[in-house]
């Protein structure tokens, strides 16, 4: 098998996406120079029966019953080939993205697999856990004490509105249902966004705001 990590966006993994990714793998000449195996005499793969159950039995292809190394060396060559890689929405960190007999190639046994190992790259703005999106938001000193209506621009380019009429401290978390991460098979169901809010206070004040914040606030 061949196994790698492929980092994508958070924008990929929110909306889906494919790639076209590079891959240099072994590859068989042709047919023909298979042939010149005097092992195995390039059999095709046989058919088992397998059981998988009570009363259930299955026919799976293995490789011919060639157990030496294989002899056909000049039947392959290292290629440089490409593989569209789908990115499915509300794909899982980790999620392995299997594409069957697509590695290697061999003259005396079947391909194994190619896997690719999806990882999400830092945000700028958004920090995904699990299902959830995570997103800090600051606000000035004003907004927090008399209320505030903001936009976030979310993934796919819609618009949510964030507002508050009450005062806000400073680490206070917001959650709005529904605007996180859309579940993987499901992309119907999505999970929350937590917005955590910094407030931005002004480096300094006059003496005349200092009065007059005491006499508001007194």
């Amino acid at each position: 098998d061949i196994s790698m990590t492929m980092r994508v966006t958070l924008e990929d993994i929110y909306n889906g996406a494919d790639h076209i990714v590079p891959l240099t793998k072994q590859k068989l000449k042709s047919f023909e120079s298979v042939k010149k195996c005097m092992k195995c005499k390039a059999q095709p793969p046989k058919m088992q029966k397998v059981q998988i159950g009570p009363g259930m039995v299955m026919q799976q292809e293995v490789p011919p019953d060639c157990r030496r190394p294989c002899s056909a060396h000049s039947a392959v060559a290292r290629k440089q080939t490409e593989m569209e890689v789908t990115i499915e929405v509300g794909t899982p960190e980790g999620h392995e993205v299997t594409y069957e007999l697509e590695a290697d190639e061999f003259p005396d046994k079947l391909p194994g697999d190619v896997k690719f190992v999806i990882e999400t790259a830092p945000h700028k703005v958004f920090k995904r856990k699990g299902m959830d999106l995570a997103v800090t938001m600051e606000i000035t000193l004003l907004q927090a004490l008399v209320g505030f209506e903001k936009v976030l621009k979310h993934m796919d380019g819609h618009e949510v509105e964030v507002s508050r009429t009450t005062p806000t401290p400073h680490g206070f978390e917001m959650t709005l249902a529904g605007e996180g991460m859309p579940k993987h098979h499901v992309p119907s169901e999505k999970g929350n966004l937590v917005i955590t809010f910094t407030v931005k206070f002004p480096k300094s004040i006059t003496s005349e705001q200092a009065a007059e914040f005491r006499r508001i606030l007194a």
